[in-house]
């Protein structure tokens, strides 16, 4: 069993035009104004103040940085406890990113409640038309 990361790090993924066109792996770190990656295969940082972060993924479940200065390389992590760094919030680009994540993903829950609801509500009319 792989030892437990250190706090401020997280499993990672990336793309990189170094590394061909296949995905490594890695630690993805914030640290000193940068985003890091280090892998197998070396080492590349976006610096933090205009990352970029979406999600992405089936099901949004994957937290990705980018950086418009970097086009083909990406950074990405399944951990979305990383939206709760101290980085976010002393850094305003990155509180907007993590406030529309956040509502993104609110919606998407509510969305599904409701569906959900708009059902449930339906078989009751349903079972209580027939009796």
């Amino acid at each position: 069993m792989p030892a437990p990361l250190p706090a401020d790090s997280f499993a990672a993924g990336a793309f990189h035009p170094d590394y061909g066109t296949r995905r490594v792996s890695g630690t993805l770190r914030i640290d000193g104004g940068m985003v890091n990656f280090a892998g197998e295969q070396g080492f590349f940082a976006f610096p933090l103040g205009t990352v970029q972060v979406s999600l992405g993924g089936a099901g949004d479940r994957l937290v990705f940085f980018e950086h418009a200065s970097y086009p083909k390389a990406s950074m990405f992590t399944t951990e979305q406890s990383i939206l709760s760094h101290p980085a976010f919030a002393q850094n305003p680009a990155l509180t907007r990113a993590r406030d529309r994540i956040r509502r993104r993903k609110l919606v998407g829950r509510c969305i599904i409640v409701a569906a959900l609801t708009a059902v449930l509500a339906g078989v009751w009319l349903a079972l209580r038309v027939t009796w």
